[in-house]
């Protein structure tokens, strides 16, 4: 009988971390699940509260979570993912810059290069003559 009172107290232990566990797992899903959805949704609008509803969860627990989980804030992954999407698109020289914003979710061209050039230290058509112009240099140094 002396023992009991020191087992129950290890099996209230032991639940209250399989409870954490089981959140904690559960929030890490709910993570990729919102990385896989910004993924598959960057061109569209990207709120912190609409991505936050996906997972249902609450915005301000979202984005702590988000946080702590990639090392960077939602705005700044966001931001990042449409601008790698971007440098894929500049490899075209027939498709227009303002098209490239608005298939990566930006409507003002203007905020977009800037943006891009505050990431990237050049604007977006220099990106693409930088970009066409190496390869150029590439097959000229193949012959």
């Amino acid at each position: 009988f002396q023992a009991v009172p020191a087992e129950v107290q290890r099996m209230r232990q032991a639940s209250t971390t399989q409870v954490y566990e089981h959140h904690a797992s559960g929030s890490d899903r709910s993570v990729e699940v919102a990385i896989q959805y910004m993924r598959t949704h960057y061109q569209e609008d990207l709120s912190l509260e609409k991505v936050a509803s996906i997972v249902y969860l609450n915005p301000v627990y979202f984005s702590q979570l988000f946080k702590q989980k990639t090392g960077q804030g939602f705005k700044e992954f966001v931001i990042n993912l449409r601008l790698e999407q971007a440098k894929q698109l500049l490899q075209n020289p027939k498709m227009k810059l303002a098209e490239v914003a608005e298939r990566i979710g930006y409507q003002d061209m203007r905020h977009f290069s800037q943006v891009f050039k505050k990431k990237y230290g050049v604007t977006p058509s220099e990106f693409r003559q930088e970009a066409t112009g190496d390869k150029a240099d590439t097959l000229l140094s193949r012959d």
